[in-house]
């Protein structure tokens, strides 16, 4: 435990300082001249001749006191502190990313067993004194110690390390890992290792990310793993038209670089066992989508399962999100009455909800949604529950105005993060209108929708004064184009998820991705996991294209040319212990020294 100065030249101050004290003893003690009433007694001494004595030591001990005030006060001026060291080890950060990647079943691509043993041999280049933090990036990036542990402890938390289903994009991963290398070290960079089998986000050379080292195991680059997944589903139930029965739709993607051949079937679940209902062959060709379109007599009384299945029989890379699974749930149809006609927006109501349309404007009857077109009441009525106003051109009761620019032909995005707008497309992927103006950003409210470019409102969410939900649309849906053009896909789940909040009612059946099931638990799912209806309630396939889209790009690890993974491996000083800070406590010292030798002065 070396003692450091932060100054040490106070130390210079002490040499004339204590000159400076000699200086002033001498000057305090010169002869003085003393006057006397005669000499005769001096005379007559000095007559005797006496035997001179030794000169005996006169001890000075407000002198002495003195110079060691001074000493104490130079010594604090040079801020001493004691710092304990400890043994030069290294303090590391590993990520390990199991995001669906590790998970991918295909020979010759590395799994989460290649990554894991990646791991394992740097833990056992570390020595004895380093230690090192894990963590994992799926289903949500998490810490697997609380603190740094030794190599030992840190080999065992790899066994708690599975892959899962899910998991953030690839950039999220490695910003949790510098915040994290960061709150480690109080702010300095610390080295990260993250140990994946994807490609390193592009980005700019940093301070920061050059503190990262991405470590892996190469495979060919750009190499498309064979998987196809069911990555959309729906069913639809039409009550006007009862003879077509249930429709249900799902969609098939092949994210292989080969086309694929096989069949969608449709099952339902009776007593324990599938029974197959209809089967759909389909030949997709490399990074194509098709759709598969089922009707079955009735509404869903049972569980319906539908799965992809390979012409060979063999399960692909990620048989996890092969199948989805339909639960049926109670549904109530919404009626809606409309104050202006929309004939785009009853047609899509009718047609996706099967709604009532109130045609009687003055029914007392309770609606479950009123639309305004273009208009603005001074109340709604007291029998509705909800109310959409399209193109309003004026406020209603202060929460919101329309502005006077027009938009021709703006890209809307979403806003605010709701249930209404959930899979909405933003930037460029985003809905086009035709013309729309800007809805003044006044009043309590959610951003639904927004104008890409200039970031105007052109959708709000807000509640009236008797606290009922209301909805506003900027633009009219179809306004200036073709009559039989159909609504974006996007704008028309959004207004039927407005009419099913409004009627709060929802989709007649339960589907819930499987990010959901793992956020859920925070845990990824076991290796073996198939949407079931035992242990897998109201659960589908991945419906997750992102996750669902392997592609190995592991080629050279993301490095500069003076880092690499020895970098790392190298020992660097451990962040030290906290200093014993000597400063408070001899200038305390000092100052009971002074004190002392005021007293004995005074007493003298």
């Amino acid at each position: 435990m070396p003692l450091t100065f932060a100054h040490p030249l106070a130390f210079c101050l002490l040499p004339p300082a204590l000159l400076l004290l000699v200086l002033f003893r001498l000057l305090r003690s010169r002869r003085a001249t003393l006057e006397v009433g005669s000499l005769l007694l001096w005379k007559r001494l000095s007559a005797f001749n006496l035997t001179p004595q030794k000169r005996k030591f006169v001890f000075d001990l407000a002198l002495l006191l003195q110079a060691l005030a001074l000493l104490a006060l130079s010594a604090a001026l040079a801020f001493p502190a004691l710092t304990p060291v400890k043994n030069s080890g290294r303090e590391l950060f590993f990520m390990i990313d199991n995001g669906p990647l590790s998970r991918a079943r295909q020979k010759g691509v590395p799994g989460l067993a290649a990554l894991l043993e990646n791991v394992r041999t740097s833990l056992d280049s570390l020595n004895g004194d380093d230690r090192v933090q894990l963590a994992r990036s799926a289903p949500y990036p998490t810490l697997l110690s609380r603190s740094s542990v030794d190599k030992s402890t840190a080999l065992s938390l790899l066994e708690n390390v599975e892959p899962a289903m899910s998991g953030p994009e690839i950039k999220t991963v490695e910003s949790f890992a510098l915040d994290r290398a960061r709150g480690m070290s109080g702010g300095a960079p610390l080295p990260s290792v993250i140990f994946s089998l994807s490609n390193p986000p592009e980005t700019n050379a940093s301070d920061a990310v050059k503190n990262i080292f991405w470590a892996g195991r190469a495979v060919s680059a750009n190499m498309r793993l064979d998987n196809v997944a069911i990555v959309a589903a729906g069913s639809y139930f039409n009550e006007r038209l009862k003879a077509d029965g249930r429709r249900i739709l799902v969609r098939v993607a092949n994210f292989s670089a080969t086309e694929t051949h096989g069949s969608v079937l449709l099952e339902t679940v009776e007593n324990g066992s599938f029974v197959q209902l209809e089967t759909r062959p389909l030949l997709i060709e490399p990074h194509a989508t098709h759709s598969a379109d089922f009707r079955i007599p009735a509404r869903i009384d049972v569980p319906v399962r539908v799965s992809w299945r390979n012409s060979n029989g063999a399960d692909d890379v990620l048989p996890e999100d092969d199948a989805v699974l339909f639960f049926s749930r109670p549904i109530r149809v919404p009626r809606i009455r409309f104050f202006s006609p929309l004939p785009v927006l009853e047609k899509l109501f009718m047609s996706a909800l099967s709604a009532e349309i109130i045609s009687d404007a003055n029914n007392a009857d309770a609606a479950d949604l009123d639309i305004y077109v273009q208009n603005v009441p001074d109340d709604i009525p007291a029998s509705s529950k909800a109310a959409l106003f399209v193109a309003p051109s004026k406020g209603y009761r202060g929460y919101f105005d329309i502005g006077a620019s027009n938009l021709v032909w703006p890209k809307v995005e979403s806003g605010d993060a709701d249930a209404l707008n959930a899979d909405m497309p933003a930037g460029d992927a985003g809905i086009a209108v035709s013309k729309a103006v800007e809805i003044l950003q006044t009043g309590d409210f959610k951003t639904l929708l927004r104008d890409a470019a200039t970031r105007r409102a052109l959708a709000l969410k807000f509640s009236d004064e008797k606290s009922r939900p209301c909805y506003a649309l900027a633009f009219v849906p179809n306004d200036g184009l073709a009559a039989e053009r159909l609504l974006d896909p996007a704008l028309a789940a959004l207004l039927v998820r407005i009419a099913r909040e409004a009627a709060q009612s929802g989709p007649p059946y339960y589907l819930k991705k499987v990010a959901a099931l793992e956020a859920a638990t925070g845990q990824p799912l076991p290796m073996n996991w198939r949407p079931d209806v035992e242990g897998a309630w109201a659960a589908s396939g991945v419906l997750d294209e992102r996750a669902s889209n392997l592609i190995a790009l592991r080629g050279a690890a993301r490095q500069t040319e003076e880092l690499s993974l020895d970098h790392f491996l190298k020992p660097t000083p451990v962040a030290p212990a906290i200093a014993l800070d000597f400063l408070p406590w001899l200038a305390l010292l000092g100052g009971v020294l002074v004190f002392v030798e005021m007293f004995l002065r005074g007493r003298n």
